[in-house]
């Protein structure tokens, strides 16, 4: 079987760039609620007037199922969408598929304005677990 390794830099914590902080911590914060199975939907948005949030320039949505043959993942986006359609029981090789297509998807991207905003927002199953898990 031959196997695919993907080049990534690795995100480091820069005190020289606290807007990076704010973004290692928001994806620590979802990969954390994807381990534990709590993670329903991840939704990126990007905009450029704060005072209008609701004119979106870019969107991205992530949908994570959870069953017995593992996690899988459907993908939409202003531009595109696409469904895994594979079940990984190993969560990293959930997570190294997301990148992945994260990863194809950009090379298809324009440029973003200079003054853009992102927010990230993590919907979770109602689960009756809740006291175990804390969102960061």
């Amino acid at each position: 079987m031959r196997r695919h390794y993907l080049s990534l830099k690795i995100l480091r914590e820069d005190k020289k760039c606290p807007g990076s902080l704010h973004i290692i911590k928001w994806i620590q914060g979802c990969f954390d609620a994807l381990e534990k199975r709590y993670l329903h939907m991840a939704v990126l948005t990007l905009y450029t007037n704060p005072k209008e949030p609701e004119k979106v320039t870019e969107i991205y949505q992530f949908k994570f199922k959870y069953t017995k043959k593992g996690t899988s993942m459907d993908f939409d986006s202003s531009s595109t969408s696409f469904e895994s359609g594979a079940h990984s029981k190993d969560v990293k090789k959930a997570c190294s598929l997301l990148i992945r297509q994260l990863y194809v998807l950009m090379q298809n991207l324009g440029p973003l304005p200079n003054d853009v905003i992102l927010t990230m927002k993590l919907h979770y199953y109602n689960s009756g677990s809740k006291n175990e898990f804390c969102a960061h």
